[in-house]
């Protein structure tokens, strides 16, 4: 089939877009104001209302409030505003309570997250992928909220065909199911999540050994980049052969940082794209120095080795070259 060719919605031209997201029929854009507009396919109610059964143009989500803060009187132009007080006397704005920040369709449902924290959702939930009792909630034609079952906020959303997978404030990851909202990762300080298709879902979270960060692994100096690690190394190569005041630092840290490289399959990956690359460095290393030197080095790339080939030896690790 033939994309076509790209075109303006002349209903968003000049709005300050800030977040996107393509479900199966419809899609949705969040303003920096917080917010949502969904048009498309409407059988399920997944762009918020229950009529039009088909939407040609984008309309915003009326966003149920639950802000008692704030008063929202009737001379205000959309009752999702608020008014603040501030140093510079009342404010209009949208409540952190109805602005959205996160938005992901699937094939059939909506999830919204918003900048307090609150899950709203609408569309199919005939396989719970709204976060609800399928029983209670088979399907919502209209923006429903979704407690957090540890009183906590969410921060971000992401949905696949019929499953949804949500990141709250504590770094910990949220799958959607029959029964409601399920615990699926607790006590990774979870950095990104994503979904897609049947089931399929990937995070982001530190790596640690022994409760040591990413950034403390390489170095004291907080080298976090494995191509960080190779220059350090470059450098101290120059230095040893141009005679350098401290020939005997250099060799000690040129050691230390080879280990640091050679234990993380992962890291090896991210810097050396060519086979040749890497070959070109251990070629450099073994010609450096004396016999005191050449065996120090020669002793942490055995060290560093015998760490990287035991994390090769776990199912999901893997070296490209």
């Amino acid at each position: 089939s033939s994309w076509g060719s790209a075109q303006e919605l002349p209903s968003l031209v000049g709005l300050p877009l800030m977040q996107l997201s393509a479900g199966g029929h419809h899609a949705a854009v969040v303003t920096a104001h917080g917010t949502a507009l969904v048009w498309g396919k409407n059988e399920t109610g997944c762009c918020g209302r229950e009529y039009p059964k088909e939407l040609a143009v984008p309309v915003p989500v009326k966003i149920p409030s639950e802000n008692q803060s704030a008063s929202s009187p009737a001379n205000l132009p959309f009752t999702d505003w608020a008014i603040w007080n501030n140093k510079d006397g009342l404010v209009a704005k949208m409540s952190d309570d109805v602005a959205i920040q996160d938005v992901a369709c699937g094939a059939e449902h909506t999830i919204l997250v918003t900048r307090s924290g609150r899950l709203l959702v609408c569309g199919s939930n005939q396989r719970g992928q709204l976060g609800a009792d399928v029983s209670k909630v088979p399907t919502a034609t209209t923006v429903v909220p979704v407690h957090h079952p540890s009183g906590g906020r969410f921060v971000s959303a992401e949905a696949g065909n019929a499953h949804s997978l949500l990141l709250d404030n504590y770094g910990d990851v949220w799958l959607t199911s029959s029964n409601g909202l399920q615990l699926v990762v607790k006590g990774h300080s979870v950095l990104a999540i994503a979904a897609g298709g049947d089931d399929n879902s990937v995070v982001i979270a530190p790596a640690s050994t022994g409760g040591l960060s990413l950034t403390r692994q390489f170095s004291v100096e907080k080298e976090d980049d494995g191509m960080d690690i190779v220059d350090s190394v470059e450098n101290l190569l120059q230095e040893i052969s141009s005679n350098g005041a401290n020939k005997q630092y250099a060799c000690n840290e040129i050691a230390k940082r080879t280990e640091e490289l050679l234990k993380y399959p992962s890291v090896l990956n991210s810097v050396f794209l060519d086979p040749r690359e890497l070959e070109y460095m251990f070629d450099r290393l073994s010609n450096v120095g004396d016999g005191e030197v050449k065996q120090n080095i020669a002793s942490a790339i055995e060290r560093g080795l015998k760490i990287g080939l035991e994390c090769l030896r776990g199912d999901d690790t893997r070296l490209m070259h």
